[in-house]
Order: C-alpha cells, then structure tokens, then sequence
C-alpha cells in the first residue's frame, strides 16, 4: 500500500472527533461510580450515552470513506489507524 497522508484539516478533524469520544467516555465512568447520576431517565446521562453513539458513528463513516476513497483491503487479522502527527493511514495487526 502506498502512504496516504490526510489534509492537516482532516486529520484534524478525525482527532477532535476521537478527543470528544475519549472525553465522554471518561465522564460516563466517572459518572457511573456514582450510581444515583446513571439512572435510567437521567437527561444528561443519556444525551452523554448519545453524544458517544454519534462519535462512533462519526468515526466508522470516516474510515469507511478513507478505506473506499484509496481501496484499502483489510486483512481479517488487520486494523486501520491514523499517526495524528504524520497524518498517514496506517494498517497493521491487531493487537
């Protein structure tokens, strides 16, 4: 495969997705050690919950476009990553 390397704009987009999932993650396990503000009908809990479904979302989008734009074929033992500071598409094993 030859190097892909994104648009410093893309890349640094995909990065501010992946902060925010990262971010929303940590504030749900935090918010879960503290079993009263994760109950079912909690409002912030949940738009939290969707806010984190639409990360994912965001992001499978992404690689499926980058996957198809420059047909990329993923090995079943194979994942897909992006070096933020490169900014190049790497596939390798997974770990």
């Amino acid at each position: 495969m030859e190097d892909i390397i994104l648009s410093r704009d893309e890349a640094f987009n995909v990065h501010q997705v992946y902060e925010r999932k990262a971010s929303i993650e940590d504030l749900c396990l935090l918010l879960s050690s503290k079993n009263s503000l994760v109950k079912e009908g909690n409002l912030f809990y949940e738009k939290l919950l969707l806010d984190n479904i639409d990360c994912i979302r965001r992001l499978e989008s992404f690689w499926a476009r980058i996957i198809d734009i420059y047909e990329i074929e993923l090995k079943e033992d194979e994942e897909i990553s992006l070096d933020f500071y490169s900014r190049k598409v790497i596939v390798k094993k997974k770990s």
